[in-house]
């Protein structure tokens, strides 16, 4: 019997041995999510926040970005360049939700003919925001002449997001300068 409990001996001191002296109860496990719970109840609205912010800003940046390809290629090929969702046949629409293409315009029919290239294009489901183009003469499309200056074209660009406090506008001027609208210029409620 000495060799059995020199055994039982050995084996309480073992690495392996469980002890059932430290661990967290139930109570404490429950208390710790609970508290865990309510710590993240308050972090998610703010993250969704951030999120809808950030998506605010990638599409403004992707629109900023179009508009000055544009009118980079309009001085530099010394041609008219054109903004405008395209319909089937090539030519400018009306429909913002299409994709948004930028293309040299030679002989102004704001339509993309044989001897034309297409530039850039960005597909409008990629975006966050609805694209809606009000330009002064109430034209479809966004033009820059081969000074740069979108003369008459000039209007603004509303981003339309799901949250109202999302929405953005661009404006383009005459000269073909873009700027982001200050949050007083932004409307309350996109068309």
């Amino acid at each position: 019997m000495s060799a059995r409990a020199s055994t039982t001996k050995a084996s309480s001191t073992s690495p392996y041995a469980i002890s059932f002296g430290s661990g967290f109860t139930v109570l404490e496990l429950l208390s710790t999510l609970a508290i865990a719970s309510i710590i993240a109840s308050f972090a998610i609205p703010s993250l969704n926040s951030f999120a809808a912010a950030n998506q605010k800003s990638q599409t403004t940046t992707q629109i900023i970005s179009l508009l000055n390809e544009a009118r980079k290629n309009a001085v530099n090929r010394s041609t008219k360049v054109v903004i405008c969702p395209l319909d089937d046949s090539a030519s400018c629409s009306e429909d913002w939700t299409r994709p948004i293409s930028v293309f040299a315009d030679d002989n102004g029919n704001q339509a993309i003919d044989y001897n034309e290239d297409l530039i850039k294009s960005i597909e409008t489901h990629e975006l966050t925001s609805r694209v809606t183009w009000l330009a002064h003469n109430n034209a479809a499309y966004i033009q820059f002449d081969d000074s740069g200056a979108a003369g008459e074209q000039s209007g603004h660009l509303l981003l339309c997001a799901e949250n109202a406090e999302n929405n953005q506008a661009i404006f383009v001027s005459a000269a073909g300068r873009t700027r982001i609208a200050n949050n007083d210029e932004i409307p309350e409620s996109c068309l």
